[in-house]
């Protein structure tokens, strides 16, 4: 997956971003978070749920299907969501940013599986990594809002085999936010008119119980950072797919892309830029006028 945060080369009037972009600061101590005094600093960060679904991808039929389901829960459980969320948060704090964009921001449920119906039964919530990254980042003392978020696809209750506890049910929500700070000064940093879309290009991902659509989305707000307005864009492309990632990318360059403001998308574009040969949705981007900016402040 590729992080990337670029800002559209047309805003020259537009003081050059102090971009933090999937900061590795987990061994940097904690400190006090910026007041925005400076530059302005967004960030992006892929959360991820803890698992890529490769067993998922790979089962070929039901029973290595039930097995893949298994070993993804056991994935996500053993990655501890709500400790990452923790380190996360650390991460935001030190990096203080205005506004920050994250991915793969999911809800994961689980239930059991009645034998004599053969369907799931009510599920339960067991684990929520926004409301964790929310808590966590209160509880360190700062200061963050929703200001918009999508959801992306939904994957509906599932049977999955655990062997040593049988057969169950998972299902997950998987979203993308945008977070904006609240306790700097409206006069030197305001937001509004959040929106937020699916693509009409999507992935539908075949599997042994049916096809599973896989919808990516956009987010985005208008923002104003000592005076001057920008839109701030938070996506995540398609991965698997490079001539969906292609079309994604188009949509969102003709739609929240499209504006008289200056535009920074920060995004996990999933899209090589590094080493050859690049990636076609990465040079369209720089085709048309982007800067990458994690490039440019490396």
């Amino acid at each position: 997956m590729t992080p990337a945060v670029s800002e559209r080369s047309a805003a020259a009037s537009f003081a050059r971003l102090a971009v933090l972009a999937a900061l590795a600061l987990g061994a940097a101590g904690a400190q006090a978070i910026s007041q925005g005094n400076g530059d302005l600093r967004v960030m992006t960060y892929n959360v991820n749920e803890g698992t890529d679904f490769i067993e998922i991808q790979q089962a070929t039929g039901q029973s290595p299907f039930l097995l893949a389901v298994g070993q993804t829960i056991a994935q996500i459980r053993a990655n501890e969501p709500r400790e990452r969320m923790k380190a996360i948060a650390h991460q935001i704090v030190s990096a203080g940013p205005a506004l920050v964009s994250l991915q793969e921001v999911d809800r994961i449920s689980s239930g059991a599986f009645d034998l004599a119906s053969g369907a799931c039964e009510s599920m339960t919530l067991e684990f929520d990594m926004l409301r964790d990254l929310l808590d966590a980042l209160a509880a360190q003392g700062a200061h963050y809002t929703v200001a918009v978020q999508q959801q992306q696809y939904a994957i509906p209750p599932l049977p999955g085999l655990l062997p040593a506890n049988g057969v169950f049910c998972a299902s997950l929500v998987n979203t993308i936010v945008i977070l904006a700070r609240t306790d700097l000064k409206s006069s030197r940093f305001a937001w509004g008119n959040p929106q937020s879309a699916n693509y009409q290009n999507r992935l539908i991902f075949p599997t042994p119980i049916g096809p599973l659509p896989l919808p990516r989305a956009w987010v985005s707000v208008d923002a104003t950072f000592n005076g001057k307005a920008f839109r701030f864009i938070g996506t995540h492309l398609e991965s698997a797919d490079a001539t969906l990632r292609r079309l994604q990318g188009m949509e969102l360059r003709s739609g929240p892309g499209s504006t008289t403001m200056p535009v920074i998308i920060a995004m996990d574009s999933n899209a090589q830029a590094a080493p050859l040969p690049l990636d076609s949705t990465y040079v369209d981007f720089i085709g048309a006028n982007y800067e990458d900016a994690w490039s440019a402040s490396a």
